[in-house]
């Protein structure tokens, strides 16, 4: 029976792949611009760069929009939630084998990328945080342009890497509306926030949250939005006598409702950077057709500070001479029982299923095409 039963999910995988519509992935698909996330009546939007008149600390640093080049100039030289899954040594073969990582997101060169964007790059001080005000850049800190694809063009992707990220981004106020609207009903609000800087390890470490929640019952939450892509390579003949950017197919699923333990890092990083009054994080996981789940992480103090001694160590041994080696934490006491308390973090009394969202009761403005395809 088992041998049937594997020979007709065979056989229904082959006629699947046989029926299987291709095509050029639309990215931007019924995405909500920052524009119009803006004018959301439960949303706080940040003031436009050039109207910020005085930087005097590390907390107005954070009115900078997140596409500002004061916002990107001051990630230089700083370790941020980009950076600190793999600094920690998380995303190394052998810590991500118990977390669960996908393949294509660990490996020990996601560590020697981090060693790469910190070694040698100097980082602003808060002696000139003045400098941030204005429609200048920073002398000394050059920032790298935007390639665009020519007008008419359809884009192309080499990989379905490049279709995840650039959906992640495009799709991304579309999510932060989902929490706005959620926590709305509930008398509260989404702020968007800049670059978050902790307090003392000379201005070390930062956090960019997709923003701030403040939840109706007078609390504070990170806010951090996933957008799982509804897209896959096609793997079947008439895939292959297609055009590379061409070879896609829709595979939506329904919204997890449950966290990645390997952005446990992130979460925390966002809590702490927030502030003390930071409760946690709210993380919302959004899929194109099937909906959200909105669920909540609560901050854990003692592990932000085991993170940050990680990370500590991962900025004075190896941002010299000296290289990482695979693996290169697992020998040191300790680390063990932090990549299981990270594993840990992501479940049970620690996370809180806050709601599943419909997919009617997202935002999503109207489009000329219900096909997710260009």
């Amino acid at each position: 029976m088992r041998l049937v039963g594997l020979l007709v999910s065979l056989l229904l995988a082959s006629l699947a792949s046989i029926c299987d519509t291709y095509g050029v992935p639309d990215v931007n698909w019924r995405a909500l611009s920052e524009s119009q996330l803006a004018e959301l009546d439960n949303y706080d939007p940040l003031p436009e760069p050039e109207t910020v008149k005085a930087v005097a600390s590390r907390f107005d640093v954070r009115l900078f929009k997140q596409s500002s080049w004061q916002w990107r100039i001051m990630h230089e030289g700083r370790i941020t939630t980009s950076k600190a899954s793999a600094a920690a040594g998380l995303l190394e073969p052998a810590a991500a084998l118990i977390l669960g990582v996908p393949k294509t997101l660990c490996g020990h060169g996601k560590a020697l990328g981090a060693r790469a964007k910190l070694k040698g790059v100097g980082r602003l001080g808060e002696e000139r945080f003045g400098e941030l005000v204005g429609e200048r850049e920073v002398e000394g800190l050059g920032l790298g342009g935007v390639v665009e694809r020519a007008k008419g063009k359809k884009p192309y992707y080499p990989h379905i890497g490049s279709v995840r990220m650039a959906w992640g981004r495009s799709q991304e106020s579309t999510a932060i509306a989902v929490a706005a609207d959620y926590f709305s009903k509930l008398g509260g609000r989404v702020e968007e926030v800049g670059l978050c800087l902790t307090e003392g390890d000379d201005g070390l470490f930062g956090a960019s949250p997709d923003g701030i929640v403040r939840d109706g019952n007078g609390n504070i939450w990170a806010l951090e939005v996933k957008n799982h892509c509804p897209f896959a390579e096609g793997r079947g003949a008439k895939a292959k006598k297609l055009d590379r950017s061409e070879r896609y197919i829709v595979r939506d699923r329904s919204a997890p409702e449950s966290v990645m333990p390997w952005v446990i890092p992130q979460l925390m990083l966002e809590s702490y950077a927030v502030g003390e009054e930071c409760q946690g994080a709210v993380l919302v996981r959004l899929t194109a057709t099937m909906g959200a789940s909105i669920l909540r992480v609560k901050r854990d103090d003692t592990y932000i500070q085991e993170l940050l001694k990680w990370l500590r160590l991962f900025n004075t041994r190896y941002l010299g001479d000296e290289e990482p080696t695979c693996d290169f934490f697992a020998d040191e006491p300790g680390h063990r029982e932090f990549v299981e308390k990270t594993l840990e973090l992501a479940s049970g009394d620690n996370v809180e299923v806050v709601e599943y969202v419909n997919s009617k009761e997202v935002r999503r403005p109207g489009g000329r095409t219900d096909s997710l395809f260009l």
